[in-house]
């Protein structure tokens, strides 16, 4: 909350940010065994099985309900497993619970979110929806502003992760895509010196090169109209349509960011393949890149 008063003490000017429940996981970090503490001496926290099994299984000893007291969020429930996506393994320690998730996430194309419900807060996971046929955002309905499109070049095409060991005895991995439009060979490298598991291995390899594949996506001013309306109709994840003076775009909705003034509800949104927060706010874009940078970094010092 922040205060601002005219030099002639004429206005006032009132301004209130806040953040979403999702909060709660990316100020955790993953406790190799949370029932002894952070200062024991333990190596990993392990999980195998179908990807909502294991990301629910993280959040429910870390921070859920089988967590010990110094960690544990008050009324904080997770619900009921469903036993989605794909088989993944997880092997961390000291890492950013919401960076855990959202990798998982992305690998078995999952949602998750923490929210509020009466006097509970649940930690849910939920499948994509495909609401291209229902949700069409165009210019002709007046549901889409201002609008720009971007296409990148991808910022890698091929992925090795280097896992445990040191010199000639480290375990390593080469994930390659394809080169595509732009004839570029991208070659990234990977530190998971927390791992030898080769399935992990292969989980970093693929979503390294989702995230720096390349990007082609649509950020614009939206609109709420009668029948559309952010939040009640459609929400971040769900597949929808935006059609351009130009263009016809069916992708994923990434990001939604609201303000309020006095005339009432702004959102700007991105679309596109990979979320970028950078293309609706330059300054969080910023910021959360150097927050990445940062826990790699921290990352890579306690897995040695």
């Amino acid at each position: 909350m922040k205060t601002v008063v005219s030099g002639d003490n004429r206005t006032r000017t009132l301004t209130i940010s806040g953040v979403s429940d999702d909060t709660y996981l990316s100020d955790s970090l993953v406790i190799p065994n949370p029932t002894e503490g952070a200062e024991a001496d333990s190596d990993l926290w392990k999980a195998t099985g179908a990807a909502e099994t294991v990301m629910r299984k993280l959040v429910n000893e870390q921070i859920g309900p089988s967590a010990p007291d110094d960690y544990r969020i008050s009324d904080l429930v997770v619900m009921a497993d469903g036993g989605r996506g794909a088989e993944v393994s997880v092997s961390e320690r000291f890492t950013n619970i919401l960076e855990v998730l959202q990798a998982q996430a992305t690998t078995a194309s999952l949602l998750f979110t923490v929210r509020q419900a009466g006097q509970e807060l649940q930690f849910r996971i939920s499948e994509p929806r495909d609401l291209t046929k229902a949700v069409r955002l165009t210019r002709h309905n007046g549901a889409v502003g201002e609008y720009s499109t971007e296409r990148k070049a991808p910022e890698a095409t091929e992925a090795i992760v280097g896992g445990v060991g040191s010199g000639a005895t480290r375990k390593m991995w080469r994930v390659p895509s394809e080169v595509g439009d732009w004839n570029r060979r991208v070659t990234k490298f990977v530190d998971r010196q927390s791992t030898s598991d080769e399935d992990e291995l292969q989980q970093a390899a693929e979503n390294e090169l989702e995230n720096k594949g390349e990007k082609a996506s649509v950020t614009f001013e939206a609109n709420d109209i009668p029948r559309l309306r952010y939040g009640r109709d459609y929400v971040v994840g769900d597949k929808i349509t935006v059609n351009l003076d130009e263009s016809l775009i069916q992708d994923t909705l990434q990001v939604a960011e609201m303000s309020w003034d006095e005339k009432g509800r702004v959102t700007k949104m991105q679309v596109g393949p990979v979320a970028d927060e950078s293309k609706l706010n330059e300054s969080t874009g910023t910021v959360l890149e150097l927050y990445k940078k940062i826990w790699a970094e921290v990352r890579r010092n306690q897995t040695r």
